[in-house]
Order: C-alpha cells, then sequence, then structure tokens
C-alpha cells in the first residue's frame, strides 16, 4: 500500500520489485510510445508474464512498444524484430522470419496474441499530409 516503507532509493525492495515499479511509471497516463531497454532483466516468470500483458495492452490501445533486449522471453509480444551486430543492422523484419534466417533450427517464438500479430503485420504508413493511410 502507500504506508509501505521502501527505503531509500528503494533500497528494501528486490530488483524484479524495482524493475515493475519502473515498468508503472512508464506507462502512467498511456502514452504512445514505449521504449523499454532490458525490462525483463530482472523479472520472474510472473513479471516477464505482467510485462508481457502490459506490452499488449499499450499495443491494444494503438501504442508502439519498442524493447531493446537480449533474453528471448519478452519477444513473444513483437512483430518485429531488428537485430544488431557490432553496430550495424544484421536482420529486420517480421519476427518469425529474422529469427528462421538468423537460427535455422531454432523454434520460432510463439505470438503472445495471434490477433495483434495480424493487425499489426501491415502498419498504416504516413502520407505526405502526416495523416495516415493506406489500410
Amino acid at each position: 500500500g502507500y504506508e509501505t516503507e521502501i527505503g531509500e532509493h528503494g533500497e528494501a525492495l528486490s530488483a524484479g520489485q524495482r524493475q515493475r515499479i519502473a515498468l508503472a511509471r512508464a506507462l502512467y497516463r498511456d502514452p504512445f510510445l514505449v521504449v523499454l531497454d532490458e525490462p525483463n532483466s530482472n523479472l520472474d516468470m510472473d513479471g516477464e508474464q505482467a510485462l508481457i500483458k502490459a506490452m499488449l495492452g499499450v499495443r491494444e490501445r494503438g501504442g508502439i512498444v519498442v524493447i531493446v533486449a537480449h533474453r528471448p522471453n519478452v519477444l513473444a509480444a513483437v512483430d518485429f524484430v531488428l537485430a544488431v551486430n557490432q553496430g550495424r543492422i544484421h536482420a529486420f523484419g517480421p519476427k518469425d522470419e529474422v529469427f528462421a534466417k538468423m537460427f535455422p533450427t531454432l523454434r520460432p517464438v510463439p505470438s503472445a496474441n495471434p490477433q495483434l500479430r495480424v493487425a499489426a503485420e501491415n502498419p498504416p504508413r504516413a502520407v505526405a499530409d502526416g495523416t495516415e493511410g493506406g489500410h
């Protein structure tokens, strides 16, 4: 609750608890664009599931989530992957295509919500007047 003592800079909290609070702060007021750097670095499985649910919530309301991650579990909630190697773009495209190219023997990472994947495969294009179009 609000009266919980968490200490200076959250020192009484675990790293995972601090990570979840940071996620809550990033999502406060329903931003359109959310950029997360290693959002699952200190999370247990329950925390990762909450993270994926939060990411899907942003997308369901029309927002965009950009993730920088090394741990693959969070990639279940993404549609596109940009792989960077030594500062250069190695591959970019739909998650399944990029992973098939980069890791031919790897099983595909399942989509967290196939309905969202279908909706996001053809993102709206910006037109000259700054509005979205194309669908």
